[in-house]
C-alpha cells in the first residue's frame, strides 16, 4: 500500500533539486568561463553567434537533463519505498514555479553566491567550479537523505 503524502520529504526534495539545478548551472558556467570572461571584459567583437548559442544551449541542456533524470530517479525511489506518486508531482510543480519565478537566476541568489565564492578565488573558472561542485554535492546529499528508507519508529507510524 502506498503511504500518505510526505511533506518533509517533499520539502527536502525541492531543496535538494534546487541545489542540484543551481550547482549544475554554475558548473556549466565554469565550463564556458572563457566566453563569459570575454563578455564580462566587454570584448563583444570577439564573440560570434555560435559562442552565444553554445552558452544558451548548454545551460538549457544541463538544467533539462538534471531535471528529467532527477524526476525519473526520485519517482523510482519513491515507488520503491512505497511513497505516493503525488510527491513527485508536487516536487515537479514546485520546481516549475521556482523556475517560472526566476528563482534560479535571481540577482539576490547569484549575487550572494558570486560574492561569497569570489572571496575564495578571483579566477572565474575556479570560483564557479568550486561553488557548483559544493552546491551540487549538497543537493545530492539532501536528495539521498530524502529517499533513504526510514524505519517505522522514525516515521512516527
Amino acid at each position: 500500500m502506498i503511504n500518505k503524502i510526505a511533506l518533509k520529504s517533499i520539502s527536502a526534495q525541492i531543496l535538494g533539486f534546487t541545489l542540484l539545478l543551481i550547482g549544475s548551472t554554475r558548473l556549466s558556467i565554469a565550463y564556458n568561463s572563457e566566453i563569459y570572461k570575454i563578455i564580462q571584459d566587454g570584448n563583444l567583437e570577439l564573440i560570434n553567434g555560435e559562442m552565444l548559442k553554445s552558452i544558451m544551449f548548454s545551460e538549457i541542456y544541463v538544467k533539462l537533463s538534471v531535471f528529467i533524470l532527477g524526476i525519473i530517479c526520485l519517482g523510482y525511489f519513491n515507488w520503491r519505498n512505497k511513497i505516493s506518486i503525488f510527491n513527485i508531482l508536487i516536487v515537479s510543480v514546485g520546481l516549475w514555479l521556482l523556475n517560472f519565478l526566476e528563482f534560479f537566476s535571481s540577482e539576490l541568489l547569484t549575487g550572494s553566491l558570486n560574492t561569497f565564492f569570489g572571496l575564495i578565488t578571483d579566477d572565474m573558472f575556479y570560483s564557479f567550479f568550486i561553488s557548483g561542485f559544493l552546491i551540487f554535492i549538497s543537493g545530492m546529499l539532501i536528495l539521498y537523505m530524502s529517499i533513504t528508507p526510514r524505519n517505522e519508529k522514525e516515521q512516527g507510524s
